[in-house]
């Protein structure tokens, strides 16, 4: 293995599962429709197949992407509408609801009707690609989609998080020259306390740094229903106060 491989298998699990640039889904069903041609009988049988198969590769998604998200690797908030946006229409349409015929089964059904074969077997590949699509097909895309949407929240949830705190901290240093007679020069910064120790720490604290380094506020992830911001506030207070030096300073 190179030096540069070896420094890079470190990070290898650092990139998105799913967002919405890269096309991660849609490659699933352009592959079909652009590569899978249905020639014979057994071509049509291989491309249920292949529908089926999809159930385990969005399942593998789904998996990835939670262990990814247990690790603090996230696509950020703006990037879920467009993701979960797509999953559902890929995986909506007849037969799977009313609407439209869906992309998938649009494409086979095209394909098996220009294959020379009887109208019984043609009704038999439907059926079959009814049931591939109506069952793991979907059951595939609605796990992964309750993750995306589960992960959305957490993602949004944390964002707004450290928006309201770092907007406490704004308003504090704001007023603190009424209480505190000497303020510190260096600023104090509110950052997400890192993946590693999320789940064994407070939902707040703050560790003094150097005499000329920079405070720094770490806050935990945290759903809404945890976000007491009254109790922080005199922690916030007493941050501020940690970096003003003391005469036996």
């Amino acid at each position: 293995m190179r030096l540069a491989d070896a420094d890079n298998h470190a990070f290898r699990n650092h990139f998105y599962v799913v967002d919405q640039f890269n096309g991660q889904l849609s490659g699933l069903i352009t592959v079909l429709k652009n590569n899978h041609p249905i020639e014979t009988v057994q071509d049509a049988e291989d491309y249920v197949s292949r529908i089926r198969g999809l159930e385990a590769v969005l399942a593998e998604f789904t998996t990835q992407l939670e262990a990814r998200a247990e690790a603090g690797i996230l696509p950020p908030a703006f990037a879920f509408p467009d993701v979960i946006a797509d999953a559902t229409a890929m995986s909506a349409g007849a037969p799977i609801d009313d609407g439209e015929p869906n992309a998938v089964y649009s494409d086979f059904s095209e394909k098996v009707a220009a294959l020379e074969t009887t109208a019984s077997e043609r009704e038999r590949l439907a059926e079959a690609a009814d049931a591939a699509l109506t069952s793991p097909f979907k059951r595939g895309f609605d796990g992964l989609i309750a993750s995306l949407n589960s992960l959305q929240s957490t993602a949004k949830g944390r964002a707004a998080f450290l928006a309201d705190a770092r907007a406490l901290v704004e308003g504090i240093q704001k007023v603190a020259g009424r209480w505190f007679n000497k303020l510190p020069e260096a600023g104090l910064e509110v950052r997400r306390v890192e993946p590693w120790r999320e789940n064994s720490v407070s939902i707040a604290f703050y560790n003094r740094p150097s005499q000329d380094g920079r405070l720094a506020f770490s806050v935990t992830r945290a759903d809404a229903d945890e976000r007491n911001f009254s109790a922080q506030v005199p922690l916030f207070f007493n941050a501020i106060r940690s970096k003003v030096p003391t005469a036996s300073e």
